[in-house]
């Protein structure tokens, strides 16, 4: 239905056991640093985001993770992808 995705310096590893909050078998590998929607569409959604070309980025990791909202699928009707690390410049 709608997807929320997920940017942020801070990683989690190993990942926050989420169950506690309706959604068992999934994992928090991020914080919340920053956040924005996605409407998915054949399952799939993607998003640009434009970075400043500073030289001062290179080699920082951004860790990234995608929340969908799926009614019924657990408690909390959501559930969470794996968490990915973004190293910028390489």
């Amino acid at each position: 239905v709608l997807g929320i995705g997920v940017l942020s310096i801070v990683r989690h590893e190993p990942g926050l056991d989420m169950t506690s909050l309706g959604m068992p078998g999934c994992s928090q590998y991020v914080g919340f640093d920053v956040s924005f929607f996605m409407t998915p569409s054949a399952g799939q959604s993607t998003r640009t985001i434009a970075l400043p070309l500073d030289p001062a980025l290179t080699g920082l990791t951004v860790g990234n993770q995608s929340f969908a909202l799926v009614p019924g699928v657990n408690a909390r009707g959501a559930v969470a992808s794996n968490g990915v690390a973004l190293v910028i410049g390489s």
